[in-house]
C-alpha cells in the first residue's frame, strides 16, 4: 500500500532519511512501506510504457521495469561493499542496502512524476520512436536524480577521511561505481526489453536482437533526427 504521507516526508526530507538509512535509525517499518511504494510506481510507470503496444506488453513491463532496477542493484552492490570497505568506509551491508533502497525510491517518485508526459505522447502521437525516446529520456533524468543523491550524500562519509589522497581514491571509485551502475542499467534494459512495444509488431516477451542499448539510443534518435 503506498503511504502518501511518508512519501512526501521522504520527499521533503531526503537528508533526514539519508542520513536514518545509512545510521541505520529508519523503523523497518518505514522501510517497507518505502520499498512497496517505489516497487509500485514503477510497476505503474512500466505499465503506462507498455500498454501502448497492448494490456500484455504493458503487465509485462510492469513486472520487467522493477526487476530491472533490482537485478542493476544486486549485481553492482557486492562491488560496491566491498570496495569501500577497502577504501576504509565502515558502512554495515543493512544501511548501505537501507540507503540504496531510498535513492531507488525516489528514481521511482521521479519516474511517476514524469508519468503524465508520458501519457500524453502515447495519446497525442502514433510515431513509436518518438514515444521511444521521450521516455528513454524519462529514464535518463530519473536515473540522474536517484545516482546524484547517491553520489551526494555517500560523499560525505569520505570527509571523516584524514588523508587527503584516500579522499580522491574514494571519490574517482564513487564516480567509476556509478558509471558502472548505469552502463549496467542500461545494457541490461535492453536484454529485458521490449518495455515500450512496438504497435505495429507482434507481441514479444523479450527481444531478440544481439544489439546492445547505445546502438538502439543511436538508431532510435538518427532516425528521429533524418
Amino acid at each position: 500500500m503506498i503511504q502518501t504521507e511518508l512519501l512526501n516526508d521522504l520527499i521533503r526530507n531526503k537528508e533526514i532519511f539519508i542520513e536514518n538509512s545509512l545510521s541505520d535509525k529508519i523503523s523497518k517499518k518505514d522501510m517497507a512501506q518505502l520499498a512497496l511504494s517505489g516497487l509500485a510506481f514503477m510497476m505503474a510507470f512500466g505499465f503506462v510504457i507498455g500498454v501502448n503496444h497492448s494490456i500484455l506488453q504493458g503487465l509485462f513491463a510492469a513486472v520487467k521495469l522493477p526487476l530491472l532496477f533490482l537485478l542493476t542493484s544486486a549485481i553492482c552492490f557486492p562491488t560496491l561493499y566491498f570496495f569501500l570497505a577497502v577504501l576504509g568506509i565502515k558502512q554495515q551491508a543493512k544501511e548501505l542496502a537501507q540507503f540504496s533502497i531510498i535513492c531507488l525510491v525516489i528514481m521511482s517518485v521521479s519516474l511517476i512524476a514524469f508519468s503524465p508526459i508520458s501519457i500524453f505522447f502515447v495519446i497525442s502521437t502514433k510515431n513509436y520512436l518518438l514515444i521511444k525516446a521521450i521516455n528513454i529520456l524519462i529514464f535518463m533524468v530519473s536515473g540522474f536524480i536517484g545516482l546524484y543523491f547517491f553520489y551526494n550524500y555517500i560523499g560525505k562519509k569520505f570527509e571523516n577521511m584524514q588523508i587527503e589522497t584516500n579522499k580522491k581514491r574514494a571519490r574517482l571509485f564513487i564516480r567509476g561505481w556509478l558509471i558502472m551502475f548505469a552502463f549496467i542499467g542500461c545494457e541490461l534494459s535492453y536484454r529485458l526489453s521490449p518495455f515500450f512495444g512496438d504497435p505495429s509488431a507482434e507481441f514479444m516477451m523479450f527481444t531478440d536482437s544481439d544489439n546492445g542499448f547505445f546502438l538502439d539510443f543511436w538508431e532510435t534518435f538518427k532516425h528521429l533526427l533524418l
